[in-house]
């Protein structure tokens, strides 16, 4: 019988042998379908290398031919519609927005912690530039990936202990070296030490040569992921000193490192070794996973169970080939058209270099010299019945090349989605912002695709960090977080802390709020209804958003949902003595003045939409109670601090009985009687030079959608 066995599943020196395999497999596919050579193109023409990849031809004009009579110029078109497109969809990253497992208030105070713990890591990692760089090597190579793992021997060091036998061996020079001993180093004869670090999250991002994943038609979730990473020798050497002396001798060979994208980088450092990650995700063939470290070219440094919740590897594409398993690059499709543009240019710039000077044509034997025709306003003498000296005629420029130079760029531009406003370069016709805008929204809605697949990772990776901490971060750990109104502070956490947050995603607006023109066209509109002042509109210019204008109004919603989970436990009420007399309130829920009175109201109504709440005596008797506390402390509020948080007046009291004058008024609170000594009647024009109420911000004025309340000095029903 052929052995059937999972290679997956093998002994550890088994595994190393199919994994070395499956990487030089990879590499001489990728070499024999063509792929490293249009990898290696798209290279070269977006860093303007030459053919062979030692020279920057960008920078240059190239001499060539068999005297050296023609000229290559090359203009870097593809970088520049490359770099548009990366700082489109980078250019304003999307806020970070942790989802817990539950929407209790317990998990939901883990929200704002793991926000400012995953903002901590996006500034440490610099993981905007990662993104970035991931999203850029998409574009030339059709997908790109980020590496988000855990690197146990970074961070501060916790502890340190000699190593000693696990078991009695006889020594090299006879002696027995019974268990428990500690191990020396033969070169220094000091013990050899085992260091313990509180470890830190690893990021990188890694190209199509540093990945090696299965060929399948689904890309996006391979049973099992390679990754290539570059070490130096001497510092692996020091982490597994049991393979110490193996790692600083192994000698690699070329195909170790794989094909290069061009000569720049093809040096070796000879301290440097290729070691592969190779993750084998949890499925039926094995249940928990496997994860193993092979160093060059066998050197087993780990085996065991697979320790993340998924494979660390998260793949970035701009598009791809369906039903293929491999992304594509729309830079590939405008190879052939910048060829041909810097062709034409080349040989432009050859007409122009040989034949931009004249040469003058003059009769044999003439005594007509060069000097005699230099500068201008001389007077030429030449033998009666010959012909005056004459510029020769030679080969023009033709203005057909000129055509088709804008026809290869205006194609290059069309293929890639951008039009020449989202460039810098409008139109003439383009004349006001709100049209420059509108380009620039299309052709961000254009590259839609790209933008999701950049979205995607970010969500995959910030995922994937949370979950790396849960697992690893054990200790308290401090972080720097950016605290209120940007001032600094520092925060501690643990896995723990953040253990009810399932995902993250990342919040998408709108894609004219990704654009400088979008956000001033917007801007512009609100500031001219004074919706906004001068601060607020430079913040959106510069943010995106309007925080600070909204700062209340999230603040409100916030402690309204934590009050909502805390009465919907039914807690106890009690009495105590309020400014008007007795007061029953909610223990652990008080309202206070400054609250959104009628926001408080409607949203903690909402808590008895369930037959649940309604059917439990405790749940009912706390939420009413708080509301009527509410409602208590709307009405004996200060009507001058009302008007500042911009709250209507309190409703009255229906029913009540008439007043004693017999006008029909109801009583009021002393606040609601001052406001009704208001005349309502026409008023008497204010002097010159008074204030205005309206100062560029709104007043206060009725909530939406709150009815309008009568006048207390005029009840319904009376003219």
């Amino acid at each position: 019988m052929g052995d059937n066995q999972y290679w997956a599943t093998k002994t550890s020196d088994e595994l190393c042998s199919h994994i070395i395999d499956q990487v030089n497999g990879y590499y001489n596919d990728c070499h024999s379908s063509g792929r490293w050579r249009l990898w290696r193109q798209t290279y070269q023409n977006y860093y303007g290398l030459s053919v062979a990849g030692t020279e920057h031809e960008a920078s240059v004009v190239t001499e060539f031919g068999d005297s050296g009579e023609l000229l290559s110029v090359k203009v870097n078109q593809i970088r520049s519609l490359i770099r548009h497109l990366v700082t489109m969809a980078t250019a304003n990253r999307p806020g970070f927005s942790p989802r817990a497992v539950n929407n209790d208030h317990a998990s939901m105070i883990q929200v704002p912690l793991t926000r400012n713990v995953l903002e901590y890591y996006v500034r440490r990692l610099q993981l905007d530039l990662l993104f970035a760089n991931a999203l850029e090597a998409s574009l030339l190579f059709g997908e790109a990936y980020a590496w988000i793992t855990w690197d146990a021997a970074a961070g501060q060091m916790t502890a340190e202990e000699p190593i000693v036998s696990q078991q009695d061996e006889v020594g090299e020079d006879g002696e027995t070296v019974f268990a428990g001993t500690p191990m020396l180093d033969p070169k220094t004869d000091e013990p050899v030490m085992k260091r313990t670090y509180e470890g830190d999250v690893l990021a990188q991002y890694k190209t199509p040569l540093d990945v090696i994943v299965p060929r399948s038609r689904d890309a996006g979730s391979p049973v099992w992921v390679i990754v290539r990473q570059f070490v130096n020798r001497h510092d692996y050497a020091a982490r597994y000193p049991e393979h110490a002396d193996d790692l600083a001798t192994v000698q690699c060979p070329e195909e170790d490192f794989g094909f290069s994208f061009a000569r720049w980088d093809a040096r070796r450092d000879a301290d440097e070794i290729p070691v592969y990650h190779w993750y084998h995700r949890r499925s039926d063939a094995i249940p928990r996973g496997r994860y193993t470290i092979v160093a060059a070219r066998g050197i087993v440094l780990f085996d065991g169970d697979l320790p993340y919740s998924d494979i660390p590897v998260y793949r970035v594409a701009p598009s791809e080939m369906l039903g293929a398993g491999i992304g594509y690059a729309d830079s590939w499709d405008w190879l052939a058209l910048n060829d041909v543009r810097n062709s034409v240019i080349s040989n432009l710039v050859t007409v122009s270099d040989a034949f931009g000077t004249p040469n003058v044509a003059v009769v044999k034997g003439s005594e007509i010299e060069p000097a005699n025709i230099m500068g201008g306003m001389n007077i030429i003498e030449y033998a009666q019945g010959t012909a005056p000296p004459q510029i020769l005629q030679m080969p023009q420029i033709q203005p057909g090349a000129f055509e088709l130079i804008n026809l290869m760029s205006s194609d290059m531009q069309a293929l890639s989605g951008l039009n020449a406003t989202s460039r810098g370069q409008p139109e003439s016709n383009i004349k006001s912002g709100t049209m420059a805008a509108l380009m620039q929204s299309m052709a961000t809605q254009y590259n839609a695709g790209l933008q999701g697949s950049y979205y995607r990772l970010l969500e995959m990776c910030g995922t994937a960090i949370v979950h790396i901490l849960q697992v690893f971060v054990t200790a308290p750990r401090v972080v720097a977080i950016g605290g209120l109104d940007n001032a600094d502070a520092v925060e501690s956490f643990k896995g723990s802390d953040i253990g009810a947050i399932d995902r993250v995603v990342v919040d998408v607006g709108s894609s004219m709020l990704r654009s400088t023109e979008g956000r001033y066209a917007i801007g512009e509109m609100f500031y001219n209804k004074e919706d906004i002042t001068p601060d607020e509109f430079m913040e959106l210019m510069n943010t995106g958003t309007l925080g600070q204008k909204f700062k209340r109004a999230a603040g409100q919603r916030s402690i309204i949902a934590q009050e909502n989970d805390a009465l919907g436990m039914g807690p106890p009420t009690t009495m105590a003595m309020g400014p008007m007399g007795p007061v029953k309130f909610v223990q652990g829920v008080r309202a206070i003045k400054t609250d959104d009175h009628p926001l408080h109201i409607q949203e903690h109504t909402t808590e008895l939409d369930s037959p649940l709440a309604r059917e439990n005596p405790a749940v009912l008797d706390a939420i009413f109670t708080h509301i009527d506390e509410h409602f208590t402390t709307w009405r004996n509020m200060d009507p001058s601090l009302a008007l500042v948080l911009g709250l209507p007046p309190p409703p009255g009291v229906m029913g009540a009985a008439p007043a004693p004058d017999g006008s029909g008024a109801q009583p009021q609170p002393a606040g609601a009687q001052q406001e009704a000594k208001r005349p309502t009647g026409p008023q008497k024009p204010e002097p010159p030079g008074a204030p205005k109420p309206n100062t560029g911000r709104p007043v206060a004025s009725p909530i939406p959608s709150q009815p309008k309340q009568p006048s207390p000095a005029e009840p319904p029903g009376q003219e």
